[in-house]
C-alpha cells in the first residue's frame, strides 16, 4: 500500500491528525499495561488474574444495578460452569463476594455481591491510579473527551463482536478453558 501525505490509515505524512495505526498502538500498550496491573492485584491479593476479573464484573454491575448471577458471571468472563464456582470459591474465602438470595420473586436466584472489604481493598489499591487517569483526562476538552469516548466505544464493541464469533453464546464447550475438539 502507497502511504500519502497526512493518511489517517497509518499515522504517517504530513498531515495533523493521529492515524489509526498509533491509536491502535495506544490501546495495545494500554491493553498490556492493564492485564499487568491486573496481575499485581491479584497477586497482592492472593487470587488469579481471574478472580480479579471476576470481581471487576461483579463490582461494574452492582453499580450499574444489576447484580450478576453466577451464570451471567460465567457468560461474561467465558468461563466453564466449574471454573466460575471455583472463582467465586475463591473470591467469598478471601472475604471479596458474597452469595446472596435476595431477588423478591424468586428466592431460588442466587446473586453475586461485592463486599465493603472488596469496595476498600480495590479503592485503597487503585486511587493513585484513579488521582492520575482523572488529572490526564481533565487536561482534555470536552469535545476531545466526546471523540475519545466514541473511539473507545467503537474499539470496544468491534472486540466485542469478534469475541461472539469466535465463542458464541451457548456454544458447546465454550470459555477458554474448554477442551479441545476431538479429531
Amino acid at each position: 500500500m502507497t502511504e500519502h501525505a497526512g493518511d489517517r490509515r497509518t499515522g504517517t505524512g504530513t498531515g495533523t491528525g493521529t492515524g489509526t495505526r498509533d491509536i491502535l498502538l495506544a490501546l495495545r500498550r494500554y491493553a498490556i499495561g492493564s492485564t499487568r496491573l491486573a496481575h499485581v492485584f491479584a497477586s497482592a491479593q492472593g487470587l488469579q488474574v481471574s478472580d480479579f476479573q471476576a470481581l471487576l464484573a461483579i463490582i461494574g454491575a452492582a453499580d450499574g444495578g444489576a447484580p450478576l448471577t453466577p451464570r451471567t458471571l460465567r457468560q461474561r468472563l467465558g468461563l466453564s460452569a466449574g471454573g466460575t464456582s471455583y472463582v467465586i470459591d475463591r473470591l467469598e474465602a478471601a472475604g471479596h463476594v458474597r452469595r446472596v438470595r435476595d431477588d423478591p420473586g424468586d428466592q431460588r436466584v442466587v446473586s453475586l455481591r461485592h463486599t465493603d472489604r472488596a469496595r476498600a481493598v480495590a479503592g485503597a489499591f487503585f486511587a493513585p491510579l484513579s488521582t492520575q487517569t482523572r488529572d490526564a483526562l481533565e487536561s482534555c476538552s470536552a469535545a476531545e473527551l466526546r471523540t475519545a469516548l466514541r473511539v473507545i466505544t467503537a474499539v470496544t464493541e468491534s472486540l466485542e463482536a469478534h469475541l461472539a464469533e469466535l465463542d458464541p453464546p451457548g456454544a458447546a464447550g465454550a470459555g477458554p478453558d474448554a477442551a479441545p475438539p476431538a479429531h
